[in-house]
Order: structure tokens, then sequence, then C-alpha cells
């Protein structure tokens, strides 16, 4: 166990990466709005920049790392250049990075969402791989969906209409499109065995990747 927990880096770098990666909207909301936007531009890079060192020490390369190293990187050229502005697009460039990998996996042999099922259940029938594959395509378009929204919010909109969807529609939509699927996979498959349970468990104990 210690080691395993050694080669996945401290748990709190997890905790931190996802605190950061939820607060996002709501910080630049911050930056944009306050008078010391400088300062508050600088700390985020710096927690950005935390959560970037996170990411390294883990060998396996988590989405959240990437995109709080994505974002670490905007945020800090943006301070250096006086153009606060450029952060609102940090969520559009991840979701389109999550679109383009979910998109991509549907040329290959094995989606992402198979890929996540094989953890759980190693051996899917051609049915239940087709099934994946359309869950695969449905949060692509999700993805790009919200990609096409925030950048329409952010050019077109008041900043409090692009921190809303940004930071509490998106997850919301996120949630529903996630219990939903749920629900349609164990209506029509049931509930996944124990073991296979332990296995997905174990599994993303171990890479915790999305992409």
């Amino acid at each position: 166990m210690a080691a395993a927990a050694s080669t996945e880096g401290p748990g709190w770098i997890r905790v931190f990466q996802f605190g950061v990666a939820i607060a996002y909207p709501f910080a630049v909301h911050g930056v944009l709005r306050s008078t010391r936007s400088s300062l508050i531009l600088w700390l985020l890079g710096a927690a950005l920049f935390v959560s970037l060192f996170g990411h390294l020490l883990r060998p396996r390369r988590s989405a959240i790392g990437m995109l709080s190293s994505a974002a670490a990187c905007i945020a800090f050229a943006a301070a250096l250049l006086g153009e606060a502005g450029l952060l609102v697009y940090a969520p559009v460039a991840a979701n389109l990075v999550f679109a383009a990998t979910f998109g991509a996996s549907l040329l290959g042999e094995i989606s992402v969402a198979e890929s996540f099922a094989r953890a759980s259940e190693p051996l899917l029938g051609p049915e239940q791989r087709r099934y994946c594959r359309r869950v695969t395509a449905v949060w692509a378009l999700l993805f790009l969906t919200n990609a096409v929204v925030i950048t329409s919010l952010a050019q077109l909109a008041e900043l409090g209409w692009w921190t809303l969807y940004t930071g509490v529609l998106a997850h919301v939509l996120t949630a529903l499109l996630a219990l939903a699927e749920l629900a349609i996979r164990v209506r029509r498959y049931g509930w996944p065995s124990a073991p296979g349970v332990r296995r997905w468990i174990e599994w993303r104990n171990r890479a915790s990747d999305v992409v």
C-alpha cells in the first residue's frame, strides 16, 4: 500500500487539483472584477503552479493535472502580458481537449468509455462495445457543446453568466449525464459484480486518468 501511494504521489495533491479546477471560474471572476486584479492573478497562477508541480510528481498523468498545467501557463501568460481576459478561455481549451480525446478514441479499436468499462468487466460483448462507443460520442458532444457555450458567453454575455455556466451549470450537466448514463446502464446490464466494482476502484486508485 505504501509503495502504491508513493508512486501516485500524496493524496492531498489530488484534492488540491480538484479544488483548483472547481474554484477556477470563481477565481477568474474575482480577478476580472477586483481592483487588485494583478495580485489575485499572481495568486491564482501560484495555486495552479502547485497543481502543476503535483501533476509532474505523478508517473501517470491525470486529466485534472494536465488541465491545471494548461491553466497555469495561461494564468502566468495573462499576468505577464497584463491580459487577465485570457483566463476565460482556459475552460474552452479544456473542453476541446476532452472532446478531441473522446472523439479520437472512436476512430480506434477501444473507445474511452470502453476503457473504463473494461476496468470492471474485462470481457465485453459486441453489443456492450457498441453501447460504450455511443456513450463516448455523447460525452464528446457534451464537451464540444460546453466549449461553444463558454466561448459565446465569454464574448457576448456579462461575466456573471460565464461564471455561472462554467462554475455551476457545466458541472450540473456533467453530473446529470453521468447519472442518466448510469441509470440506463444498470437497466440494460444490471449492477456491476462486486469483484468488478473492486477492480474498478483499484484501477481508479492506480490511474485516475480520464484522458
